[in-house]
């Protein structure tokens, strides 16, 4: 059961003061659902981060099961929230450097679960929301999606991407692209159809089918080839490398023993050597050209 008591949030001093709660009190019981509703501003996300434990408030209490969470040292906040509370955050808060296995990952790191059985974990929670290559139906829909796919839209959508990125405040003005697979492909466009500053694919499927737009590849590019990559055949590698290396903006890095999706942390293929190579060069290819 959750117990909101009087919870009063106040921000700023003096003539700044804003009060984002104003002595809200109420009771959720045990297997009940509810939804907090109300316009921007309205104080929801500061009432949910204080129920959380993510943030205190000024006066008030916040019971869960018995425990009042106000009372609770930081370290007795974190292993509450890590073992007995759930949070969906508004935004996404992933980690941009870690795969998806290893987001997914990383609270069972937290809360120390046992190595052998966090895999499982992991594996189940992806196999839920069908992001798992375990289940061969899902194999079947993924190729379902490729083949429909529209790779002139794909291209046009990240146009408007890199566009937003190159004047946000965080950014340098330059923008980069990577892609796997069939991102791999699009990244291959994007250098044969914008201006893009410079684009990395990885394993470069089907880029023999618009291999005429080579001609037009005026953008950096760098292409991690597989040289056992089961959807690539080694003739393709073979004609890709023939024509996409006389053009010196086009660097091709082979990976002689490597299949496809080597670098997909947590997949049937993944090969941490090869992965770990590709990663460097890929970092080091773009701080060359985006500074």
């Amino acid at each position: 059961m959750i117990e909101v008591k009087n919870l009063r949030k106040v921000y700023g001093k003096k003539d700044s003061v804003f009060e984002a709660l104003k002595g809200v009190s109420f009771s959720v019981p045990d297997g009940a659902t509810v939804a907090i509703i109300g316009k921007s501003g309205s104080g929801k996300s500061t009432l949910m981060h204080i129920i959380g434990g993510l943030d205190r408030p000024t006066e008030g209490d916040v019971v869960i099961d018995g425990q009042n969470i106000g009372t609770m040292k930081r370290k007795q906040i974190d292993h509450f929230r890590a073992h007995d509370l759930g949070f969906v955050f508004q935004s996404f808060f992933v980690e941009g450097n870690q795969t998806c296995y290893q987001n997914v990952a990383l609270p069972l790191e937290i809360t120390q679960t046992v190595l052998r059985g966090r895999k499982a974990l992991v594996e189940s929670a992806l196999e839920r929301v069908e992001l798992s290559d375990k289940n061969p139906d899902h194999v079947q829909k993924a190729f379902d999606l490729y083949y429909e796919f529209d790779y002139d839209l794909g291209v046009r959508d990240m146009e408007d991407t890199w566009h937003y990125l190159e004047k946000i405040p965080e950014c340098n003005g330059k923008v980069g692209a990577v892609g796997y697979c069939l991102g791999g492909k699009l990244c291959y466009l994007m250098c044969c159809r914008t201006d893009i500053d410079c684009a990395v694919a990885y394993y470069g499927t089907y880029i023999e089918h618009r291999i005429k737009e080579v001609k037009n590849l005026h953008r950096p590019f760098v292409l991690h080839m597989a040289m056992k990559d089961r959807w690539v055949q080694a003739e393709v590698n073979d004609m890709l490398e023939r024509r996409l290396s006389p053009n010196p903006l086009v660097t091709i890095h082979k990976y002689p023993g490597a299949d496809h999706a080597f670098a997909r942390h947590g997949g049937k293929t993944y090969s941490k050597p090869e992965a770990d190579r590709a990663l460097a060069l890929t970092v080091d290819f773009f701080k060359k050209h985006l500074g």
